[in-house]
């Protein structure tokens, strides 16, 4: 068995990156076993790059995972995982701590599922093969840095490919592309969200439950932070006056942007706009 573990938790960083990694490292080998265990201060991440076995089997918080390789598994905290080892396996693992994991699950990194299939790809490759060689020069200076800005980019990458892999079984996707695309060109105007539902041959009801799998909000609370975003720009950007700005990105009623602008961002549009002349003062 070839394991090569690094320990980066009190590694000092000159230039602290958000996410610190608190351990990485690789196996080459692996010896036939059975483990059981529930991580309690840490997250893991873990590729499971190949092995002799056709797939691998993880009992994690009551539910069976079978899967083929390569793929990833989150090890999560309070989450109790179980599975077995019966051939050769090459895996990469990388660790963060509890205070970073607090973190990273608000960007969904922590979410389930927690484990799904990934290719391989030349920059998942680069990103690997450049952490191995770091392994052999953790202590120096800036390769700590160097380490952190990596595995995170791995981990994005990792990510990305779950969330393609969950949008293509979504129904409607191509569809509900067209949709975003014609909302952030034509925000500014009055949107008739039924009409553009119908044109897409949506019923409204599906329209909205399917849009939000993707977006996470509705379709008309996406376009009311285009026009708050844009009113932004503007404030920052021009002289016009508040109500104009409110006219130009869309909205009716100045009274109401300026009620919305509040609630969105916690100023009034003239507050933000003083704070933004003054800080360029």
């Amino acid at each position: 068995m070839h394991y090569i573990h690094i320990d980066m938790k009190d590694v000092p960083r000159k230039f602290p990156f958000p996410y610190q990694v608190m351990a990485f490292g690789f196996t080459d080998h692996t010896l036939p076993r059975t483990s059981s265990y529930m991580y309690t201060d840490k997250i893991e991440f873990c590729i499971r790059l190949s092995s002799t076995e056709k797939f691998a089997e993880d009992h994690m918080g009551g539910c069976l995972y079978r899967s083929s390789f390569p793929h990833v598994i989150i090890k999560a905290p309070g989450v109790p995982h179980k599975n077995a080892v019966c051939g050769d396996r090459s895996a990469f693992h990388l660790i963060y701590s509890i205070p970073d994991f607090l973190i990273l699950s608000g960007n969904s990194f922590s979410a389930p599922p927690f484990l799904w299939n990934i290719v391989l790809e030349p920059t998942i490759r680069e990103l690997l093969s450049e952490l191995r060689n770091l392994t052999e020069i953790s202590r120096t200076p800036y390769a700590a840095e160097r380490i952190d800005i990596l595995s995170f980019q791995l981990l994005e990458e990792l990510f990305k490919q779950r969330g393609e892999t969950h949008e293509k079984n979504i129904p409607c996707r191509e569809k509900i592309f067209q949709a975003a695309s014609y909302l952030q060109k034509h925000y500014r105007n009055q949107i008739d969200l039924a009409s553009l539902a119908e044109k897409l041959g949506l019923s409204e009801r599906s329209f909205y439950r399917y849009w939000k799998k993707f977006f996470g909000d509705s379709p008309y609370q996406h376009i009311l932070r285009l026009r708050l975003n844009e009113a932004q720009c503007l404030l920052k950007d021009s002289d016009s006056s508040v109500f104009s700005i409110a006219e130009t990105v869309g909205f009716q009623d100045a009274c109401y942007f300026i009620r919305l602008f509040r609630r969105h961002f916690g100023i009034t549009p003239h507050t933000f706009r003083r704070r933004h002349q003054k800080y360029n003062s």
